[in-house]
């Protein structure tokens, strides 16, 4: 295989490095995991669903954040159905397997309760996407810039 050559993505996220054993037979956790607490992204199987094709998928990734950044649903709107679909299947291909079952479910059943865990794991996903590819948050920097206690 070809070394990587963006420098962004560097040998922890490099699925072929996760999967190496340390000494004494653990694998160890390379991505960083334990500093950014619990992962919202399974980066090894998004990867290896686009064939390891690092730059499709750094452009998937990237397209799912510029489509799904400022999602609200109304699920009694049939555009707003299919986006959820499309996002369901989308989420399964980067390796948002926690996004993906929570749209699967809404999708079934409309379950509005399910909302708030949904916008909660988009953003997660939404967060952990950016900082994979250097992209900043834009409300994370519209307050950095700001003067005083200013609101959303």
């Amino acid at each position: 295989m070809d070394p990587i050559d963006d420098n962004k993505w560097d040998e922890r996220h490099d699925p072929r490095t996760e999967a190496s054993p340390a000494p004494g037979g653990t694998t160890p956790d390379v991505t960083g995991a334990a500093d950014r607490g619990e992962r919202h992204l399974d980066q090894a199987r998004g990867l290896a669903l686009m064939g390891g094709n690092m730059p499709l998928y750094q452009r998937v990734l990237a397209g799912f954040v510029q489509t799904y950044a400022n999602l609200r649903l109304d699920l009694d709107n049939p555009e707003d159905r299919r986006n959820l679909h499309s996002l369901k299947g989308l989420s399964g291909n980067v390796g948002a397997s926690r996004l993906q079952e929570l749209a699967a479910a809404l999708e079934k059943n409309g379950n509005a309760a399910l909302l708030a865990a949904f916008y909660q794991e988009l953003s997660e996903v939404l967060d952990e996407i950016r900082a994979l590819l250097g992209v900043e948050n834009p409300i994370s920097a519209e307050h950095r810039g700001a003067t005083g206690g200013g609101s959303r």
